[in-house]
């Protein structure tokens, strides 16, 4: 089979959150090359799918069963990028979602978008890109983008973010002394609603629930000593200690800031997908706890 030259690394299919007993499998397709080394590419499309893996959601189905069922039925990947297509193969693959993805260069930044194709509809139900100063730097933001794209369509920060992450482990010394924590949460569609539209909440009703978004804000004891970019790790737990996600992010902090906020969010476009139980979030920065909560989902 020709694969044409839009998708030429590896395909993976993965198999994702259940929801009410429906589960979500997503085709991951090769990433489309747009001036990056081809190896690079198959690269981060591998990386890609271990990012999926590790969100604990998902399971990887062999490549070759996909492409047996498209030759046998006369498609190529390309049909993929047909909605009409799109659904009569969706109706024979064992997935019911695909992920497209394009690799390339921005400015001299490498980049990575991927957006998620609903094989049922053939609409896109969720996009989600990220830039790096390097390749290298930009496989260190996949956990991220795939918890993202699984999850949560989008995020927001109070500065422009620097995606690339500071490769040595941050001292102790170098992460700010947090005096203030405010974490709240607020349900949204996708798509994060601005400050002044947000309702905050600690209970929510499955029924009327899809994103559930944090809001943290931080107060630091002394003003930034230098610029600095810190992980920041939002992790979310269910009552019983499993894990339901990790969100990987990056603090840009600048010399003189006395405050930082920051807000993100998990969940699906449809109610329904949150199982009532109480939740704990727990948000790091540095690697250091900086705030923590707990929500009800009945």
């Amino acid at each position: 089979m020709r694969i044409p030259r839009i998708l030429t690394a590896v395909l993976a299919l993965a198999a994702c959150a259940a929801v009410f007993g429906q589960t979500r499998r997503v085709a991951v397709l090769p990433f489309e090359n747009d001036g990056l080394a081809a190896a690079d590419v198959r690269g981060l499309t591998l990386f890609f799918e271990t990012a999926l893996q590790n969100t604990r959601l998902c399971e990887i189905v062999e490549q070759t069963k996909v492409e047996e069922i498209l030759k046998a039925h006369q498609f190529v990947l390309a049909d993929f990028n047909d909605p009409a297509k799109a659904v009569a193969i969706g109706k024979l693959v064992p997935a019911n979602t695909i992920a497209l993805g394009a690799a390339g260069k921005l400015g001299g930044r490498p980049y990575l978008n991927v957006k998620l194709i609903d094989l049922v509809s053939g609409t896109i139900v969720a996009a989600r890109n990220v830039t790096a100063v390097s390749v290298e730097a930009l496989t260190s933001e996949l956990n991220a983008l795939a918890a993202g794209i699984l999850g949560s369509p989008s995020s927001s920060l109070a500065s422009p973010p620097e995606v690339s992450r500071p490769g040595p482990p941050v001292p102790l010394t170098a992460v700010p002394r947090v005096a203030r924590a405010q974490l709240s949460l607020f349900e949204s569609g996708p798509g994060i609603p601005p400050p002044e539209s947000r309702i905050y909440a600690v209970t929510f009703l499955t029924a009327h629930t899809r994103f559930i978004n944090w809001d943290l804000f931080l107060e630091f004891t002394a003003p930034v000593a230098q610029s600095q970019s810190l992980p920041v790790d939002a992790t979310i737990l269910r009552s019983n200690g499993t894990v339901l996600t990790v969100q990987s992010l990056t603090a840009n902090l600048q010399t003189g800031w006395t405050w930082f906020r920051m807000w993100n969010g998990w969940g699906a476009p449809n109610t329904y997908n949150w199982a009532p139980d109480t939740y704990t979030l727990r948000i790091t920065l540095g690697g250091v706890p900086a705030a923590v909560t707990t929500f009800v989902v009945r």
